[in-house]
């Protein structure tokens, strides 16, 4: 049956072809995809080898194939690619869909202006090769086209939300010129593949000052666009601003539970204690009395939590705050940092001559091309630049400085010499060793902590606990000396770690311990003794809790 299909159906393996049949080419280079004639499944196959076809057909106990010939093989795959270049390839007719879907990647890819679309170039280049019948669209009727776009994306992203079971959310505000933006995305993991999906929410002006309240309102109408509970949400993270810290504190509907229950159980002795009076002056025949009594307790002071309680009628309702550990991770190398120049006189004298050099140095390489030139004709490099928002930037242009520096001192004494600028002294030059040195596991976890993928809430707490070994470890130089200069920054940096405002409740957190134990990575490599079997029954209770999922997605085919 196999043997008799045509070349255009046929496996690149001639023995095969009794139990697959080739349906298409993927775009990936050397993969097609193929279904098995026993059991009507689907298949993605490689053209190096034929492993994973085996495989299948030992599973479903089917006959024994004859062995693939490597000469077949690549006599077949020749055979089926050798009219890639040829007559066969321009016979694949292109339509306006074809041209429309070009412009459109095109465009939104690259955020190029519309009246691109109206360029005489740009229709000379999409248009080439193409049948004089077809146009590309002038401006108008591509902004159409995008906001049709537009409305099929949010459908899209309203349908995995809708699916996902749980979601986490983002949200960051700032301003640029002017004007104030609010940025939210979504994540959550896709139950069918179990790897995480993520969407853009909302990117929109938020005018007037960010105070808590529009920055809350802002957020709650954000999700209420894609027609989702708030209660789906597990977190929101945002940076550790006074304004979002505010929002969330008076608009979570956390606090919102605790407040109805705090209520509730206040009514309920309220309502105990009327009932008592009642059956006191009952007995006393004392009606009107009563009735005054109970007048008296419902009149209760309105407490500030009940205040803000009745705010939640508006229709705001936030879910749980997290604040981005990537963030703290910044305020430790900053703030926290900066606290060690207060303490110790001869590390702020350092630290201020060392920046102030360095700084010069970048400066003067974006004014001057003998500057520029000097370090690009002795190391093929630029030297980089520092952000004003991101300490990571600042820690890799120092790094990179001590690379260059410990790579060849003299030739970058003479590149100094080169532009005319001022060369760092043995004591600076040490200080800046000793400051990358010690701040390495700090950009480390940095970088850990923002990073897009294999990122989940379990990486937190090993990673920050990493950090302070590492850097209790660090108090002692490469060459096995103490620090000379930078031991006042590992002791700062040290006593901030596990303080409130930074990684202190964090590293207390119960869901977060779970998270990272329930991580192939971690189990309980990172766990203290001590507490190995209070997380170990957490776990096993929390476990338990939870219903019975089976997920049909990963069962194999029916043997």
């Amino acid at each position: 049956m196999g043997d008799d299909c045509d070349e255009s159906s046929s496996m690149p393996w001639s023995a095969y072809n009794r139990y697959f049949e080739f349906i298409k080419d993927l775009e990936e280079s050397f993969n097609f995809e193929a279904k098995c004639k026993l059991c009507n499944n689907t298949f993605r196959c490689s053209y190096k080898t034929a492993s994973n076809l085996k495989t299948h057909l030992k599973a479903l106990n089917a006959l024994n194939v004859q062995p693939v010939q490597p000469n077949s093989r690549k006599r077949n795959h020749e055979e089926k690619h050798k009219n890639v270049d040829g007559q066969d390839f321009f016979k694949k007719k292109l339509t306006q869909a074809d041209v429309d879907r070009v412009t459109n990647n095109l465009i939104i890819s690259h955020t190029l202006p519309h009246s691109l679309v109206e360029s005489p170039e740009f229709r000379e280049a999409v248009l080439l090769g193409c049948p004089s019948n077809l146009t590309v669209c002038n401006r108008k009727t591509f902004r159409k086209r995008l906001d049709t776009l537009r409305e099929k994306m949010h459908s899209n992203v309203e349908a995995a939300l809708q699916r996902a079971k749980y979601v986490a959310t983002t949200a960051d505000g700032w301003s640029k010129f002017g004007r104030g933006f609010l940025g939210m995305t979504a994540h959550w993991i896709d139950s069918d593949t179990m790897e995480r999906e993520s969407a853009a929410l909302c990117l929109k002006r938020l005018k007037k000052r960010h105070t808590h309240d529009r920055l809350a309102a802002a957020v709650s109408q954000a999700t209420e666009c894609f027609k989702f509970p708030p209660e789906k949400i597990t977190r929101c993270t945002t940076d550790s601003a006074s304004n979002f810290k505010k929002a969330f504190k008076v608009y979570s509907y956390t606090i919102s539970e605790d407040l109805a229950a705090k209520a509730q159980n206040q009514n309920q002795d309220q309502d105990t204690a009327i009932a008592e009076e009642d059956e006191r002056l009952d007995a006393q025949h004392s009606d009107s009395d009563a009735e005054g009594d109970v007048g008296d307790q419902e009149q209760d002071p309105l407490d500030v939590d009940q205040a803000l309680t009745a705010a939640k009628l508006k229709g705001v309702v936030l879910p749980p705050h997290q604040r981005c550990a990537a963030h703290i991770t910044s305020l430790l190398a900053t703030r926290d940092a900066k606290d060690a120049l207060d303490v110790n006189a001869n590390f702020r004298r350092l630290y201020d001559s060392t920046g102030e050099k360095l700084k010069s140095y970048v400066r003067l390489q974006g004014r001057s091309d003998l500057v520029a030139g000097a370090f690009k004709d002795n190391f093929g490099v630029k030297l980089k630049r520092a952000g004003d928002t991101r300490w990571n930037s600042e820690y890799d242009y120092k790094e990179q400085i001590v690379s260059l520096h410990s790579a060849d001192e003299e030739k970058f004494n003479s590149t100094l010499e080169t532009a005319n600028l001022q060369k760092l002294t043995k004591v600076e030059v040490r200080f800046l060793q000793e400051y990358v040195y010690v701040m390495y596991p700090v950009a480390f976890a940095l970088d850990v902590l923002q990073r897009e993928k294999n990122m989940y809430a379990g990486y937190l707490i090993p990673t920050v606990l990493s950090m302070e070994r590492c850097l209790k470890e660090r108090r002692v130089f490469s060459d096995q000396k103490p620090l000379k200069h930078c031991d006042i920054l590992v002791r700062t940096l040290l006593e901030a770690i596990r303080k409130p405002q930074r990684f202190g409740e964090y590293l207390e957190n119960g869901d977060l311990q779970l998270a990272a134990i329930l991580l192939p990575q971690f189990k309980m490599t990172w766990v203290p003794t001590h507490d190995k079997d209070r997380l170990q029954r957490e776990l096993i209770a929390a476990a338990a809790a939870l219903p019975l999922e089976i997920n049909t997605a990963f069962l194999g085919p029916p043997l």
